[in-house]
């Protein structure tokens, strides 16, 4: 906490830009420091993602889903056939050094590659399905839920937000979005890495941890 607190304001922008994709949710969140804790950080970040007008949660949700689409481990995931492994340096994403495979380890990507073909298809269907209803990409946190049951899980869910109205959804997406950011901030203020504090560092990978694999 400490350390964020102290970064410059530029910084701390970027910082907050990776938790939530809102240039004002950022700004706000910058500019209300020093927080004393963790809990008055997130109660912060609760407050000012409600005061987020609808037009900006919705773009927020869709940079989110840009950035989604650019990750190599959420490609894999999404992929119908099988797939490689990432040459170096490619991808758009930035990389963190020791990564196999962009945002990922080698290790997580074995992880993604080892799922059911059948079962990534599914999900990539119920994904489409999706996006196609509410003009938008699908968001989800899994914070809490085990990695043997999170494939399950997002299907589970991506199949039963399908069967609501369009204004229901965008509640419930924002509401995921302001979870997603309680989680990126809190792996952010524990971190002890000097290298997540500067302005080249990595996106937070999508799901934060995605898809239930360990960061």
């Amino acid at each position: 906490m400490e350390r964020f607190n102290r970064t410059s304001e530029t910084a701390a922008r970027h910082l907050l830009s990776r938790c939530l994709r809102s240039s004002r949710w950022a700004a706000r969140m910058a500019a209300h420091r020093p927080y004393p804790d963790a809990a008055a950080l997130l109660a912060a970040s609760d407050e000012a993602a409600y005061d987020l007008p609808p037009e900006e949660l919705l773009a927020a949700v869709r940079e989110e889903c840009r950035l989604l689409r650019t990750d190599e481990l959420a490609r894999a995931f999404l992929a119908a056939d099988e797939p490689s492994t990432p040459a170096a340096g490619a991808g758009a994403g930035p990389r963190r050094a020791g990564d196999g495979g962009g945002l990922w380890s080698e290790a997580q990507l074995r992880v993604v590659r080892s799922m059911p073909r059948a079962a990534r298809t599914a999900v990539r269907a119920a994904w489409v399905a999706y996006e196609q209803r509410f003009g938008h990409g699908f968001v989800l946190s899994l914070e809490g839920v085990d990695p043997e049951d999170a494939l399950n899980h997002v299907l589970t869910t991506v199949r039963s937000r399908l069967a609501l109205t369009a204004e229901d959804e965008r509640v419930v997406a924002a509401e995921e979005l302001r979870q997603l950011a309680r989680e990126r901030l809190t792996r952010l203020i524990r971190s002890d890495r000097a290298l997540d504090f500067g302005t080249e560092c990595a996106e937070f990978p999508p799901f934060a941890p995605p898809l239930g694999l360990p960061v």
